[in-house]
């Protein structure tokens, strides 16, 4: 399952979607996301969250074992959680 949001500014965090169990792919580009503190499903492979204004990227839960790209690029962000500091050296990370 793959998700796409584009151009929402009604969208100001990452929704919970967590019981998703099936999604692969969200991408979020050009919404008004200023934090996400959101949980991630375990079966997420890519995460996108382009041009949104973010300035705080700490999810509850991440796995990184099946994700293989995380793109943040073009926000606001000062910092990363340091469990993604792992993920750079193995994975695509913007």
């Amino acid at each position: 399952m793959h998700i796409t949001v584009t151009n929402c500014i009604r969208i100001t965090r990452v929704p919970a979607i967590s019981n998703f169990r099936w999604l692969e792919t969200l991408t979020m580009d050009h919404c008004t996301i200023s934090e996400c503190r959101t949980r991630f499903p375990s079966s997420l492979r890519k995460l996108c969250i382009r041009y949104s204004c973010m300035k705080v990227f700490e999810p509850e839960y991440i796995n990184l074992k099946n994700l293989a790209v995380i793109d943040l690029s073009f926000n606001n962000l000062t910092s990363v959680p340091l469990v993604l500091g792992t993920f750079a050296g193995q994975r695509v990370l913007h």
